[in-house]
């Protein structure tokens, strides 16, 4: 052996290496693709869960983030505006959520109410109107 086949050996072996370095190099680049892909698969998987399960939840989040996305600052009269229409919103639920209710807890509580409205005596037990015939 002489000179010649040691450097031709050497630089065989770092042609070697150098493109196992490549290949290397090129797998890790896939791995990081694929994490990403992976990554986002997961978050949509997760926002369709939580979509599913927490509609209302998930619309929250969903206006929050869209608030955030807008980055720009209100002006005193929009944020007037806005709190005036909350105020509107919440008024109108409350109103609606009243209207539904019910209007008696238990029989006795609509006897007294209306005992109460109309003045009528219950212990009374004669005519109102003097007519004992009716």
């Amino acid at each position: 052996m002489g000179w010649g086949d040691k450097k031709e050996m050497i630089a065989a072996e770092n042609v070697a290496l150098t493109m196992k370095n490549e290949l290397l190099e090129e797998r890790v680049a896939e791995l990081k693709e694929e994490r990403t892909e992976l990554k986002a698969q997961l978050k949509h998987t997760q926002e369709a869960l939580i979509s599913k399960e927490a509609p209302e939840a998930y619309r929250d989040k969903k206006y929050a983030e869209d608030q955030a996305d807008l980055d720009y600052t209100m002006t005193d009269a929009q944020k007037e505006n806005a709190r005036r229409q909350g105020v509107r919103t919440d008024t109108a639920a409350s109103w609606l959520q009243n209207m539904e209710d019910n209007l008696f807890k238990d029989p006795d509580d609509m006897i007294q109410q209306l005992t109460r409205a109309t003045g009528t005596p219950m212990n009374q037990g004669g005519s109102l109107h003097g007519n004992e015939e009716s």
